[in-house]
């Protein structure tokens, strides 16, 4: 580690301590923007990419597009840095591998003499280099940064073997991230298959996969939400944005997108009288369904909590199942309303205006297979193990990219390009 200089990183490869410190020099001046042209009609198997197929942190591309007939496009060559220019496609940068078009949305940074393209596409990932191009971007929904702008960035840079050191260095990470992200969306592939399997499919009364000692059990009951529903189903509190911040903790629609189940530390707050917060006091096992949605699949997605606060409501564009679990293990149904199944028929009676919505009485006619409690337990603590093991690995990614943050705001000056 050297000494803090104002253009020297505070990490530094030992064999290049006595290196002098690093020029600051401005974007323009290490890359050229690259407008040239070519007709998708010449791409013929070259790779077209959009701001979409760009994939996060050097992931690479997933060549989804379908070109535009007979359009021009920008092309760029192998090496060229390309870059997502508009907010929700930010930190989605790649180093291209082979010739091809981009929309226009995809900025082609390429690098000039004695710079190295992955040293380059390093700083137009970091925080520093995004947050700049953000200030002057312009528009509303889609903001786009201001190219000119880009080129007047200050980047600090070292010779040409340093900045391929530290290249390599942030790659093999990149690489390790890469491994760790494609582990986990394994993890969740798998647990996909085994909600297929472990569930029976549209028409059939048993699933195509079952424990062993439940074989010779009879075949799965058809029953309706309203007959394992405690109670009637109910909608929460109205959402007064005057009065969020403090109060009550509340379980809004948010909530319901998680990967998990509904956590305390997630819930916003919201003050209410306490009559109101009485009958809509929420309970352990309690489940969620958002009402509407802009589009039908978004209808009736739901969630669980599986907490002990009690100091906790939910929002009036939800609607509560308070289970009975005499008759049904709460955390099997949470992980059946998960299933294909159950979301095609809930999606199927949604009601569309301009949003779709769903009601209670919608959700509580909607039938399913039930087993006996033991095999509802069976299967949901054999999909509850699997979830603790995507939660496991999605903490190791999350520790792998804030190690990597960490590592760039060593290796890179104070106040520069990461």
């Amino acid at each position: 580690m050297t000494p803090r200089h104002s253009n020297i990183p505070a990490i530094r490869f030992p064999e290049f301590f006595s290196a002098p410190a690093w020029e600051t020099k401005r974007l323009g001046e290490i890359t050229e923007i690259i407008n040239e042209k070519i007709s998708t009609s010449e791409l013929k198997k070259k790779v077209f990419i959009s701001t979409q197929d760009l994939l996060p942190n050097f992931n690479g591309i997933s060549l989804n597009s379908i070109p535009p007939i007979n359009i021009n496009v920008n092309k760029f060559t192998k090496d060229d840095v390309l870059f997502s220019n508009i907010r929700p496609y930010l930190k989605k940068v790649w180093i291209s591998k082979c010739e091809g078009g981009a929309s226009n949305d995809v900025i082609i940074f390429r690098a000039k003499n004695r710079i190295d393209s992955k040293y380059l596409a390093n700083i137009l990932m970091g925080d520093n280099f995004l947050n700049y191009v953000m200030k002057g971007a312009k528009g509303v929904k889609m903001p786009r940064g201001d190219v000119s702008m880009m080129l007047g960035f200050n980047i600090s840079v070292p010779a040409l073997p340093e900045q391929q050191k530290i290249a390599e260095c942030l790659t093999s990470l990149d690489e390790v991230i890469a491994a760790q992200a494609e582990k986990l969306e394994a993890l969740r592939h798998y647990k996909k298959g085994l909600l297929q399997s472990l569930f029976p499919a549209a028409g059939e009364s048993i699933p195509a996969i079952r424990f062993p000692e439940f074989c010779e059990s009879r075949t799965w009951k058809i029953i309706t939400i309203s007959e394992i529903s405690d109670g009637k189903l109910s909608s929460g509190v109205f959402n007064d944005p005057t009065k969020v911040g403090n109060g009550y903790k509340l379980i809004n629609v948010i909530n319901m997108y998680n990967e998990g189940t509904i956590e305390d530390k997630s819930l916003s707050l919201i003050d209410l009288n306490i009559e109101t917060f009485s009958k809509n006091r929420v309970e352990k096992y309690d489940i969620f369904f958002t009402r509407s949605s802009l589009v039908k699949e978004g209808i009736a997605h739901s969630n669980i909590y599986l907490g002990n606060a009690q100091d906790i409501t939910f929002d009036g564009h939800l609607i509560r199942l308070r289970p009975n679990k005499k008759i049904i293990f709460p955390l099997f149904l949470h992980y059946a309303l998960k299933t294909g199944h159950f979301r095609s028929q809930l999606i199927a009676k949604g009601k569309s205006t301009t949003m779709t919505t769903i009601g209670q009485a919608e959700i509580a006619c909607t039938n399913f297979a039930l087993p006996t409690l033991p095999e509802q337990q069976k299967i949901a603590e054999c999909l509850s193990s699997v979830d603790d093991l995507i939660d496991q690995e999605s903490q190791k990614l999350e520790n792998l990219k804030t190690h990597k943050r960490g590592l760039m705001q060593g290796l890179f000056p104070l106040g520069e390009a990461t």
